[in-house]
């Protein structure tokens, strides 16, 4: 009877706990379904950073610079922590990624914990294709190599180490399947010489202070027989105005039904500010100081201009970027003479190749062909292999002016009827013989953009806030304000300090610590505990130190193996001997 009873109870408990195993896996599940899921597909991070102020780094700097005749700011390479506080601040707002790798000349942070699982650091050496060209002090060429990184996942976010998040962070801030690839960008580019902005060039107007080689001879526009046509036009959100009131200024030819589309309404928008802003700048001559990172914006610039076409551009935006690896390859192939030149610069130079710019350009501008077969699956949504009464006229909406009107139902009603001497259906096979047809569908829609992707145009106004900070106190105060104040999801930093004025700037690095120290209080597991600090600054001197513990590890074991070898074989021989008699 007891042991019954007890087998009943024993019954129930496991009922009992096997419900409750149930109602904690739903419970999990709902939580997982609605909650903060991580990507299916492992993502990493990558950092590059440098320690400026090592004497070892210092003095292999100024050699190179010295042998290149080149000139530098040394102070750009200073370190204040950001690295330690962006980690901090990826720790708390993306604790889905997976593994973070900081890419440096082979300096070790003092405060980074190597023996996190979750943090490798990566040298030069094992990412340049080659080695020749190390070591190098040109960020652009250090960049075009990172996703050679072993172990890296095949997409993978990159930040500069003066970048850090205020709110939570999502795969989807860079990719989604819906929108695509999301790019970040800012200001437009700046013009290609003091006077001429990258609006005039193959504009259709020839302009004399834009005809030399740095504005590509203004894109043809004074040739006796222009070739070039302008690109894409990027118009800001208070431009629509302008373009609601041209619509009205066109209203007389509307009533004259004379066809006028809003293709030609931003023609004649932008005319009207490529005048206004050619007089301005005529009015207001100012000569411009070109640094070597705008130069090689414009140098990128032009290099794609010859590739894709002459197109108005904008500069990225100071925000982490998500690349591609196959994508980062098929783009050095394209492009693979310029990047290797980049490659050779050991400092930053007027043709680098610039890494975020020309991976979201080549995103936005490749193009695809398709042919029949995949325009008419395009329109074919139910994948009948016949082309519905709906789906016909969604073909007419992107063919015709909107409202569809009688005329364009008889024009396309034509097509169909003089392709078929009888009633017909609307198949693949037809389109393909109704030559008439196949040509204009061709023409409209054989060309496609390759990736898709969306354009953050003013992302600077929404989501990411840029601060150059100077030696000025004040303004370093309001501006560090600001940030508390607005929080973005992105924020970058930079460094301008005047470094003559070393006591305002000593008080500066102190307020910005106690600044990211405000905003991240608790250190992460990718640093130290605060009173230890690693004991070597470079990672050979570090892996030189593991050698020397392995070896001694191995010799201590085999001289264990050795001393424990000798008792037991003792042993076992007085066992044998005992066994004998």
């Amino acid at each position: 009877m007891i042991v019954c009873h007890l087998n009943r109870r024993f019954k129930h408990y496991c009922l009992g706990a096997l419900v409750l195993y149930i109602f904690v896996f739903y419970v999990f599940e709902v939580f997982h379904l609605f909650g903060t899921c991580p990507p299916q597909d492992p993502i990493d991070v990558v950092y590059t950073w440098v320690n400026g102020s090592d004497p070892r780094f210092l003095e292999n700097l100024k050699f190179y610079v010295k042998k290149y005749d080149s000139w530098i700011d040394f102070s750009r390479y200073d370190d204040k922590y950001e690295l330690m506080f962006s980690l901090r601040s990826l720790e708390k707002y993306a604790p889905w990624i997976r593994h973070v790798f900081i890419v440096t000349n082979g300096q070790i942070p003092s405060w980074l914990n190597l023996d996190y699982e979750r943090v490798s650091l990566v040298t030069h050496e094992e990412i340049f294709e080659d080695t020749f060209n190390v070591p190098s002090f040109s960020s652009p060429a250090i960049e075009m190599h990172l996703h050679r990184i072993p172990g890296l996942s095949k997409r993978f976010i990159y930040f500069n180490d003066d970048i850090f998040l205020q709110s939570p962070l999502f795969l989807d801030d860079f990719y989604s399947p819906s929108r695509g690839f999301l790019v970040y960008l800012s200001t437009l580019l700046p013009p290609c010489s003091p006077e001429c902005s990258w609006l005039f060039v193959a504009d259709g107007h020839c302009d004399d202070v834009c005809n030399n080689p740095k504005c590509q001879m203004d894109g043809g526009d004074c040739d006796s027989n222009p070739k070039t046509l302008h690109g894409d036009v990027i118009l800001d959100d208070h431009d629509i105005e302008n373009i609601t009131y041209l619509a009205q200024n066109f209203s007389h030819k509307l009533a004259q039904h004379e066809t006028i589309n809003i293709s030609q309404l931003i023609q004649q928008h932008n005319r009207k500010i490529l005048l206004l802003d050619k007089l301005r700048r005529h009015k207001t001559r100012k000569k411009t100081i070109t640094d070597p990172y705008t130069a090689s914006l414009q140098h990128t610039n032009r290099i794609l201009n010859d590739f894709y076409g002459f197109s108005v551009r904008k500069v990225p935006a100071h925000a982490p970027i998500m690349i591609d690896k196959d994508i980062m390859n098929e783009m050095q192939r394209k492009f693979q003479k310029h990047f290797d030149k980049t490659a050779r610069n050991r400092l930053r130079s007027v043709d680098d190749i610039q890494f975020a710019f020309s991976y979201y350009y080549y995103i936005i501008h490749e193009k695809k062909i398709a042919g029949i077969d995949q325009i008419f699956d395009k329109f074919d949504t139910d994948s009948s292999g016949v082309w519905s009464e709906n789906e016909i006229r969604t073909v007419m909406t992107k063919l015709y002016e909107l409202p569809l009107n009688d005329e364009a139902f008889r024009h396309f009603a034509s097509i169909l009827i003089n392709c078929s001497n009888s009633d017909f259906v609307v198949t693949k096979n037809f389109v393909k013989k109704c030559h008439t047809l196949a040509q204009i569908l061709e023409t409209q829609f054989a060309t496609e953009h390759r990736f898709k992707f969306e354009l953050i145009k003013d992302s600077d106004k929404k989501l990411v806030t840029f601060k150059m900070l100077n030696s000025n106190l004040t303004q370093v105060i309001n501006q560090l304000d600001d940030i508390r104040r607005n929080a973005r999801k992105f924020v970058c930093l930079n460094d301008n300090l005047d470094h003559s004025q070393t006591t305002n700037n000593d008080v500066i690095q102190r307020l910005m610590f106690d600044f990211y120290t405000s905003l991240f209080p608790v250190p992460s597991k990718f640093e130290l505990p605060q009173q230890y600090k690693n004991r070597f600054s470079y990672i050979e001197d570090y892996n030189l130190l593991m050698e020397k513990k392995h070896e001694k590890f191995l010799l201590a074991c085999v001289l264990l193996f050795m001393i424990l070898s000798i008792v037991f074989s003792k042993k076992l021989c007085k066992l044998i001997k005992v066994l004998v008699v």
